[in-house]
């Protein structure tokens, strides 16, 4: 079909109707992004819909937030069994959330508080508000 296209109506035309095709099927195709999913209010169900949680996992999770809410990653996985920084990583890559925070977001603030350190923005930013 393309070279009959190119001899009628010209290779601009050819690219144009390929850039157009294209766009169509970029725009067509699911998107990648995961709804927020927070783990001190999540059911069993909507645990087990993420990658790496199956059932016993999603269990432990319920049976851990049972005796008192999460209250960041590294609690969730002093609690948890079988969630290390890796897997913390993906559930958090896939939507995971725990009170509202992804898992870089608690090792950043972890880094400045233990070093009593404060980014480079974050110190532009205390600056520019006094």
């Amino acid at each position: 079909m393309g070279e009959h296209f190119e001899r009628r109506h010209g290779s601009r035309a050819w690219v144009q109707w390929l850039a157009a095709v294209w766009a169509v099927a970029v725009l067509a195709a699911p998107t990648q992004a995961h709804a927020q999913l927070d783990v001190n209010r999540a059911t069993v169900e909507e645990l087990m819909q993420l990658p790496g949680i199956g059932a016993v996992r999603a269990e432990r999770i319920i049976q851990a937030r049972a005796q008192r809410p999460f209250s960041d990653w590294a609690d969730l996985q002093a609690r948890v069994s079988g969630i290390g920084p890796k897997t913390a990583q993906a559930l958090s890559l896939h939507g995971l959330r725990v009170e509202g925070r992804s898992y870089g977001s608690d090792l950043s603030r972890g880094r400045a508080q233990a070093t009593g350190r404060t980014t480079d923005i974050a110190k532009k930013n205390e600056r520019s508000y006094h």
